[in-house]
């Protein structure tokens, strides 16, 4: 099985391809949830679309060490670990109407090197984006309230933090920005 394209209206199941080390690509469009550790471990795959109704379960493509590309356009929730140690994940582009950001979503991933948390996300969990050692750039969306315990953490190359235009940020949590570039 070398790529999936899923357009249906119900939910792809909990480890539905979890450990296909031939899975090169997928694009899920459907109108439910991708369930817990649905993709978890697929080597090789390489690129993926989301833009569903649903949310995106815990781990559900965690470990997958050759993803340098997610597209997330859904409507829910990016569940914890998500995509936490896709150690060749580049880009992550997060569209307009994710709601929030479980702990250790991103954790781990070391290539990614620019992140754009959208005006829709207010909450991000703990650990997030931490120990992307090559993320340089962040930009929070308007509606975040918190910068939660360690969500930067071990960020050696962070040096921009950029806010949207009308930010209501309350509070930065311990060690939020600890070992990072930030002067």
């Amino acid at each position: 099985l070398a790529s999936v394209e899923i357009s249906n209206n119900g939910n792809v199941g909990i480890y539905a391809f979890n450990g296909c080390t031939s899975l090169n690509s997928a694009t899920i469009s459907n109108n439910g949830d991708i369930g817990e550790r649905a993709f978890s471990g697929c080597t090789t795959l390489a690129s993926v679309e989301i833009s569903n109704n649903g949310n995106v379960g815990i781990y559900a493509f965690n470990s997958c060490t050759s993803l340098n590309s997610a597209t997330i356009s859904n409507n829910g929730y990016i569940g914890d670990y998500a995509f936490s140690d896709c150690s060749s994940l580049i880009t992550a582009t997060l569209g307009d109407s994710i709601a929030s950001i479980g702990a250790s979503a991103f954790y781990g991933c070391s290539k990614l090197s620019e992140i754009v948390i959208p005006d829709a996300v207010t909450a991000i969990g703990s650990n997030v984006f931490r120990n992307c050692t090559s993320l340089e750039t962040v930009t929070i969306g308007n509606q975040v309230t918190d910068i939660s315990a360690s969500m930067f953490a071990g960020c050696t190359m962070l040096k921009t933090i950029n806010l949207g235009a009308n930010p209501i940020l309350k509070s930065i949590g311990e060690d939020a920005f600890a070992s990072t570039a930030l002067t």
